[in-house]
């Protein structure tokens, strides 16, 4: 039984996410679930930590599902996600999720013990004494629980030796360094968290490669994502080279802030971090399973090897190298003050400039002050791209997936929040002529990466 369902995420996360301009501060100490989440990142981002052949998402699902199910055992509030135990009310919902991640934390990282074991004494002596035992002892019993039941969900099986096609659109090894194996060839047969299977909601495959669809999206790449592009604005480049790095860390990273900022309980804390966290292991389990079934080439070898798509359309390149290679270290591709990171989200609340509320969340404040709404993102981000990136580009798409068709802001001052810059034309062969492929107003990007 898996009751937290992925779509249930969006009011979740964007209602923490409803940041107003005033941005303030929670002036009391973190929650435990806040504090174990920044723990568990600076893990996955130590050099070595994470065993190279599992996912990282699959700590934070299981970590965060077990202070979830141990803090709901004592809150009684909502479904538990797997674990049911008997519970005092009076017991800490504090100790029950430091004990949680504490178990969880020193069972997947035992290398971390003496670390986790401090942080965890530290974190009691802060809490008060009353329901503190009883709240350590829901937590580890969930949490024994919860691994019991991962222990044998695939994760820990070898990856499966892959085979590279050389037929066009055949997925090959990639230059430039050509590596002799791909990543996660096994990941599509780990068990999913809240998913029934793998490939539930396997997307349509790729267009065929002499259709005109596949030119255009061709023609586009190869302008915009070529290493350091003239057509690609500033913009552009530089969200390619966001949504290159390691996702999952920077949206934990903003719903702690969001957390902080709307000071939420340690329930709400709990089920937050649950529903992003589960969402994002069954998106990349998903992704894979979709990766692997399709092995369609990346753009690097299409645009290399365009001579081999009899598609007379596509020109090849055969010097073409991405703008974003191999994944830059997620520390460095934003500023990560607190302040940046609440305008950051903010400006991914689901609030559309027309009086319909979206979601179920609306933001009269944010709907007064929509004419200045640009100036609180960072600096070479739109208000449109984010919304593009946050909806189409990243895995956290499963987690936001209503703002599709309803969260999107309908209009704004000078034109269509949904509309593309205006770029010259794009040029491609057609039958030994040229021909002018025009964007659409409502075109939207293809990924870079």
């Amino acid at each position: 039984m898996k009751p937290i369902l992925l779509a249930s995420t969006t009011a979740a996360v964007l209602a923490a996410a409803n940041l107003g301009p005033a941005m303030a501060q929670a002036t009391k100490p973190a929650s435990q679930v806040v504090e174990w989440n920044r723990t568990l990142l600076v893990i996955v981002r130590t050099p070595g930590a994470q065993p190279a052949t599992i996912h990282p998402t699959r700590s934070f699902a299981i970590m965060h599902a077990a202070i979830y199910d141990a803090v709901n055992a004592i809150d009684g509030t909502h479904k538990p996600y797997l674990i049911r135990v008997s519970a005092s009310h009076f017991a800490s919902q504090e100790a029950a999720a430091a004990g949680a991640a504490h178990e969880v934390l020193g069972i997947l990282y035992p290398n971390f013990q003496a670390t986790l074991d401090t942080q965890f004494q530290q974190a009691l002596a802060q809490l008060p004494s009353g329901g503190r035992g009883e709240g350590i002892r829901i937590g580890k019993t969930v949490a024994d629980r919860i691994l019991a039941l991962r222990t044998n969900d695939g994760s820990n099986a070898q990856p499966i030796p892959y085979v590279f096609g050389n037929a066009p659109g055949d997925y090959q090894s990639t230059p430039p360094n050509f590596p002799k194996q791909p990543q996660f060839t096994h990941w599509s047969r780990v068990t999913p968290f809240a998913l029934e299977r793998a490939n539930q909601f396997r997307p349509g495959g790729p267009p065929n490669l002499t259709s005109d669809r596949y030119s255009d999206a061709f023609d586009q790449v190869k302008s915009l994502g070529i290493a350091g592009s003239t057509t690609a604005t500033a913009d552009e480049a530089r969200t390619g080279r966001f949504w290159n790095g390691a996702i999952q860390n920077y949206w934990n990273e903003i719903a702690q802030t969001a957390s902080l900022a709307h000071d939420l309980t340690t329930a709400e804390n709990a089920r937050l971090f649950a529903l992003l966290n589960l969402s994002f292991a069954d998106a990349v389990i998903a992704f894979y399973d979709a990766k692997y079934a399709y092995n369609f080439w990346r753009p690097v070898t299409a645009i290399r090897a365009a001579v081999m798509d009899g598609n007379p359309d596509n020109e090849a390149d055969p010097n073409w190298l991405p703008e974003v290679g191999n994944t830059t270290p997620d520390q460095i591709l934003m500023p990560c003050s607190p302040q940046n990171w609440q305008r950051y989200i903010w400006a991914y609340q689901p609030t559309p400039y027309s009086s319909k509320p979206s979601c179920g969340v609306s933001s009269p404040q944010s709907r007064q002050n929509r004419q200045s709404r640009s100036a609180w993102l960072p600096d070479g981000i739109s208000l449109r791209q984010v919304w593009y990136d946050a909806v189409h580009q990243s895995s956290s798409a499963a987690i936001i997936r209503c703002q599709r068709l309803k969260c999107i802001p309908l209009s704004r001052p000078g034109g269509s929040v949904g509309a593309r810059p205006t770029r010259s034309r794009m040029f491609r062969k057609e039958k030994g002529r040229e021909r002018a492929s025009i964007a659409s107003s409502n075109e939207t990007p293809t990924s870079l990466h």
